[in-house]
């Protein structure tokens, strides 16, 4: 049994490793993310919010600063990952749009109340099953 389990961590930790990219998930490995929260959602009539923060464009803002206070606002159940290479997303579960939105200012707010003179960093939120993007 504890072969087992040695293999289990090991093989889950070397996945983790390989499919992060600056501490978050990579495409792929998100929109499966993203797919899967949609079939519990499905199956269990909740709802979950998907908020996406831009990273091009941002003068003085860099993705390593974004993900930082993205990372500084998060719950242990929601995911961080890249979208596209210009677009980083978290993924809320139990979440309204309305919650994704509080979360999304939380998230600019920690810059602002840390003294910081940056922009306003661009988001959108999305909800399933409600006012969801078609994929």
């Amino acid at each position: 049994m504890k072969a087992k389990i040695r293999k289990h961590t090991i093989v889950t930790r070397s996945l983790e490793e390989s499919s992060m990219r600056q501490g978050i998930y990579d495409v792929p490995v998100f929109i499966a993310l993203i797919k899967h929260e949609r079939n519990r959602v499905d199956r269990d009539g909740k709802e979950f919010a998907l908020t996406i923060f831009q990273t091009e464009g941002l003068g003085t803002w860099n993705s390593v600063e974004i993900i930082a206070q993205i990372k500084k606002c998060i719950r242990t159940i929601d995911e961080v990952g890249w979208l596209d290479e210009k677009n980083i997303g978290v993924l809320l579960p139990a979440t309204t749009m309305d919650g994704g939105h509080r979360f999304a200012r939380r998230v600019i707010g920690h810059e602002l109340l840390a003294g910081g003179a940056k922009p306003a960093i661009p988001f959108r939120v999305y909800s399933y099953p409600r006012h969801w993007i078609s994929t």
